[in-house]
């Protein structure tokens, strides 16, 4: 038999280096020809006789030439290859936003081998920043289902075409429905909390991704936006661990006032008339402490 019971499964796993380790262990067990990792790496076609090892270990990384040689050393199936090279992909992705590209790529493919039980969808939303402020928008007092006029109100713009394509995947995925009437009109359904490892960490790369988009149009709208229609505040301080704690308390109760004033006067939030984002964020200016340790380390 070709696969075994106790043949690991990729699906079965979030980080590619716990299945190749999983992987050469089954194999080092059950193939009499293969005894050791440097006969394991020369079948599978690497010169050096710890690469794998060493692969597993965190202290390489496989490049695409390594990824094909190592498909085909494990036999594995076309849907197998192509889970283990997504997840080869996030452990190696640079950027949040390709982090968040191919985590939701992993769930979906989680999904289709019937072993996630959540919706992708949610992290299509997280990650189409034009779908979170459509779906706010179609609120607004004075909204028209008018997918050009949409397209030029939204900031950065979208074509026609992408406006409808938003709608109607929005509609498909609950956040939108349409009234009585056939009107647009927002729900209240909320984003998953998931509860697999792979789905977490896939929703903060999501979550990731969108900060650091919106932290970008924050940026672009200082030119965009005249100083009536925007508003920028901070301050430059320092902190100790105690007070940053404290701090990051108030952020999240600002968040939550801020909804609660739209909330509680939900009769006057019916004549609003534009969408907008409000961010607050801190962050590090100096890093003392690791250049120290660095320092000592030189």
């Amino acid at each position: 038999m070709r696969h075994p019971r106790d043949r690991p499964s990729i699906f079965d796993y979030t980080d590619y280096r716990f299945f190749l380790d999983a992987m050469c262990s089954y194999i080092l067990k059950s193939n009499n020809e293969i005894d050791s990792f440097k006969s394991l790496s020369e079948s599978i076609g690497f010169r050096s006789p710890n690469f794998i090892k060493l692969v597993i270990q965190g202290e390489r990384n496989l490049s695409d030439d390594s990824i094909d040689k190592v498909i085909s050393g494990l036999k594995l199936t076309q849907k197998e290859s192509s889970y283990l090279e997504k997840l080869i992909r996030l452990d190696q992705a640079k950027s949040v936003q390709e982090k968040a590209k191919m985590s939701y790529e992993l769930v979906n493919a989680k999904i289709h081998q019937n072993s996630e039980d959540i919706d992708a969808k949610h992290l299509k939303y997280l990650t189409e920043i034009h779908y979170i402020t459509i779906r706010e928008m179609v609120d607004l007092s004075d909204f028209v289902e008018d997918y050009s006029l949409i397209g030029k109100a939204l900031f950065p713009r979208l074509r026609k075409k992408e406006v409808e394509s938003a709608i109607k995947n929005l509609l498909d995925m609950g956040f939108l429905k349409r009234d009585d009437s056939g009107k647009l009109r927002s729900t209240q359904k909320p984003i998953s909390t998931g509860g697999s490892k792979l789905w977490n960490d896939a929703r903060s790369a999501a979550l990731a991704s969108l900060h650091k988009q919106m932290a970008k149009f924050a940026e672009e709208s200082i030119e965009h936006f005249n100083r009536k229609e925007r508003s920028f505040s901070g301050v430059t301080t320092r902190l100790s661990k105690e007070q940053y704690e404290r701090v990051k308390e108030v952020i999240a109760l600002s968040c939550k006032e801020i909804l609660s004033i739209v909330n509680e006067e939900d009769s006057k939030s019916d004549d609003a008339k534009e969408v907008y984002r409000v961010n607050m964020q801190m962050f590090p200016l100096t890093q003392l402490e690791k250049a120290k340790k660095e320092s000592k380390d030189d």
